[in-house]
């Protein structure tokens, strides 16, 4: 009995191993222990950015850029699927039969044996033409005595083809399927670089606004700074009874203040930096990040016809609309010999041999001269042809529309290429006025500072003006990462983001 049961666990493992592989959602779920752990090692590292470091990490890392790059992938099996039309074919059919049913007379024989064997290959080509090639052997037994070879073994070959000759005119239809899936593929590898190149915006943008958060996180530890050294001047003046208490009490209130700022601007980097790290693909979140970039660079205005001549130069969309306008061209042209009646030219020879025994039959095949030789020609000819003709009108008016939105597409890239030059140019303005503005809003801090010390001045006065300061440095910020920002916007608008960083095909 335990020899039998050892004998069927050794059966079920078996099947199990040699099983076909299959996959179970529990193999995707994530394991919560290890990402735990991996996060806990991450603690103490730190990585250093920069601004090409992160657009290069986009590119390999990216979900959202490797989901983009499978859709083109499974975009491109279409290619496969509409060359089938010119695959080959080769079948094969053996049928045996015994028949001893009831006949009305005898002539023929009350019993018969067939058995048939036959191959066949056929292939369209791209002409429009099937060609086919066919061999069979059969082997017929009867009891009839009007049989003159009894058992009887015949050997046959034919070839044929079919030339198609209206609507589909030597392969017009056929090859032009083809044109236009390579069409929808371009396009569709145009779509999906869109969405790479607006991942890698997205992962870029991100970066710039961790600096900004790590700039701003700067300034309100300084102006935290700055707070507290307020706070001992009155302290100071409190303690020798030249400021009275409410003054004292207002700066205490500003330097609290601070503090609760500047926890606002901790938590803002960090969500930053966790938000870089999503669109990074990073997954050790505990990571410390040095960045190797300034927000502040070398601030410069954009020529409006340079920048539209590299968009009628890269954008994709433009690309897209010419390559609809190719593709109805074609479908209007399938759609006019559509309305031709199908003609078929039809042509076969076939040979074949019948002897007393199958070896016999093979070897006087090529001797024998037993041929036939056929022709013919099928038309088909739709009276109203009402299909055709709706169809054909629909891609007319297609062009048409197509036409259109080409038109609308110039206009619109104009729009957006002006709407992005203006950002540039108006934000390189506001960058400068804000830098200026910061300057002044410090210098005037710093002098009326100088006035607290020989009592010229008030608390209220200094809060005012420490504010003024930090609004006014903020804003430069604010500033600085909006021209950043829409540098890159136009490079978008552009198309040619993502040449910058990848040259590589989909």
């Amino acid at each position: 009995m335990k020899k039998k049961k050892n004998k069927l666990f050794l059966f079920i493992v078996l099947i199990f191993v040699f099983l076909p592989k299959t996959y179970s959602l529990t193999e995707y779920v994530i394991d919560y222990d290890s990402l735990v752990k991996e996060i806990r090692n991450s603690e103490e590292k730190e990585i250093k950015l920069s601004f090409e470091l992160i657009s290069e990490l986009a590119l390999k890392n990216s979900l959202d850029i490797q989901i983009a790059r499978y859709d083109a992938y499974m975009e491109q099996t279409e290619l496969k699927k509409a060359q089938s039309i010119f695959d080959t074919f080769f079948e094969l059919e053996a049928n045996y039969s015994h028949d001893k049913k009831d006949v009305v007379t005898t002539l023929s024989g009350t019993e018969k044996k067939n058995i048939t064997y036959s191959a066949d290959i056929y292939k369209k080509l791209p002409t429009g033409t099937t060609v086919s090639l066919g061999v069979k052997a059969e082997k017929e037994k009867t009891n009839s005595s009007f049989s003159t070879i009894n058992p009887s073994y015949e050997s046959l070959a034919e070839v044929s083809i079919t030339q198609s000759l209206g609507r589909n005119f030597f392969g017009l239809a056929d090859r032009a399927e083809i044109k236009i899936t390579k069409l929808d593929i371009k396009n569709s590898d145009f779509s999906s670089l869109d969405k790479i190149e607006y991942s890698l915006f997205e992962a870029q943008k991100a970066y710039l606004n961790l600096l900004s958060m790590d700039q701003k996180l700067t300034i309100r530890k300084d102006m935290f700074d700055k707070a507290k050294e307020l706070y001992q001047i009155y302290k100071k003046k409190f303690s020798l009874g030249i400021a009275e208490k409410p003054e004292l009490l207002a700066i205490e209130a500003l330097v609290k203040r601070r503090i609760s700022e500047l926890e606002v601007a901790k938590l803002e980097k960090l969500k930053a930096k966790n938000n870089l790290f999503f669109l990074l693909n990073i997954p050790e979140i505990n990571k410390k990040i040095e960045a190797l970039d300034d927000l502040l660079i070398k601030i410069e205005k954009v020529d409006f016809y340079q920048a539209l001549r590299e968009a009628i130069k890269h954008r994709r969309d433009y690309q897209q609309i010419k390559n609809r306008l190719k593709k109805n061209n074609i479908q209007v042209a399938v759609k006019k010999n559509a309305l031709w009646p199908e003609i078929d030219l039809e042509a076969s020879f076939a040979r074949n041999n019948i002897e007393g025994s199958y070896n016999d039959s093979v070897d006087n095949f090529t001797n024998q001269s037993h041929d036939e030789i056929a022709v013919g020609i099928s038309v088909k000819i739709p009276l109203e042809n009402n299909q055709a003709e709706s169809e054909l009108e629909a891609a007319q008016l297609q062009g048409k529309k197509n036409l259109v939105l080409f038109k609308k597409n110039e206009r619109l890239i104009l729009k957006e290429i002006n709407d992005k030059v203006s950002d540039i140019n108006s934000y390189s303005t506001q960058v400068g006025t804000n830098q200026e503005i910061a300057e002044i809003q410090k210098e005037k801090l710093f002098l009326e500072k100088k006035r607290l010390e020989i009592g010229l001045s008030s608390a209220d006065i200094i809060i005012d003006y420490h504010q003024d300061l930090l609004e006014a440095r903020l804003s430069l910020v604010n500033s600085l990462l909006k021209y950043r920002v829409s540098v890159i916007d136009l490079d978008l608008a552009k198309n040619s983001l993502l040449n910058q960083y990848w040259d590589k095909p989909l």
